[in-house]
């Protein structure tokens, strides 16, 4: 049987030894008293969108107002934008598909709405075992203090998975469900702008959900423009074992022998800084670090 999805599953079925880490003392910080987001409150109605019902209904309106108000675009590029919540919802807000946006800027901006609202979030980076890829997903993680638990959200379609029992699920749990083959559903109204079939949608997202799951990369300061912070560190979940420089620099030169003109330089200049961050020894962390709050 020729299936992509079982090579990406069976992948993540193979490579499940999480424990590494060269952290010591890792805590993630969170900030909802920017003063950036005074503002962000004052510009967009956040407040009243995500105002009724529990910290997971306030998080889920959120994701759909984000997505709802904006349109993707992914082959562009987006370096012009400052990557904060304000500037990019300036840009691409109730405007239509003349300014759409990448899953990076949408992730930027929920996760940011979120922190706004009192809510911990990270904007993660899922990427794949294959360096030849020419794609990868960004997605959101919240914590929710009334599950005790992280979800992760994607404000790009729409979308989320859920347990057979109805519990949405973390970026981890999601990985070991699709790893495993256990029963994994996606919410009802994910990707409503497109006119496929809910069982097209559904069986495409869990196919590149489980291509993109591979590792995961995220920050350790959450705030205002999170990548922006001048002191900032960024964090690999990464399977023992998996050589992240070797993939990033493989990835980079693929990308620039074939990208379209329109994003060529971008991508060159991603070379570059990877070629000079080979020697800098990546942040490993576990999935016990990578699971707190």
């Amino acid at each position: 049987m020729n299936d992509p999805c079982l090579l990406f599953t069976g992948a993540l079925q193979v490579f499940q030894d999480f424990s590494g880490s060269n952290v010591k003392d890792l805590s993630f910080f969170y900030d909802f008293n920017d003063e950036n987001f005074n503002l962000l409150k004052q510009k967009y109605p956040i407040i009243n969108v995500a105002c009724k019902g529990d910290d997971l209904s306030k998080a889920l309106n959120l994701l759909r107002w984000v997505y709802d108000n904006t349109w993707h675009e992914g082959d562009k590029n987006f370096s012009f934008l400052k990557q904060d919540s304000i500037s990019l919802l300036d840009y691409c807000f109730g405007k239509g598909k003349e300014r759409a946006i990448n899953c990076v800027l949408h992730a930027i901006i929920f996760t940011e709405c979120c922190l706004a609202i009192g809510l911990k979030a990270r904007t993660i980076s899922c990427l794949p075992f294959n360096p030849y890829d020419f794609d990868n997903h960004i997605v959101s993680m919240v914590f929710i203090p009334s599950l005790k638990k992280w979800v992760m959200l994607d404000p790009d379609t729409k979308a989320y998975f859920m347990d057979a029992d109805g519990t949405i699920l973390s970026p981890w749990e999601v990985r070991e469900k699709l790893a495993a083959h256990g029963e994994i559903m996606v919410n009802t109204d994910i990707d409503t702008k497109s006119d496929r079939s809910f069982e097209e949608k559904t069986g495409d997202y869990k196919q590149y959900m489980a291509k993109n799951l591979f590792y995961i990369v995220c920050s350790r300061i959450n705030t205002f423009g999170t990548d922006l912070v001048a002191n900032q560190q960024t964090l690999y979940l990464a399977p023992k074992g998996f050589d992240i420089t070797g993939w990033e620099l493989a990835n980079r030169r693929f990308r620039v022998e074939n990208a379209p003109a329109e994003v060529l330089d971008f991508w060159q200049r991603a070379l570059e800084k990877a070629k000079r961050d080979a020697e800098k020894e990546k942040s490993l962390i576990s999935l016990e670090q990578f699971s707190q709050e």
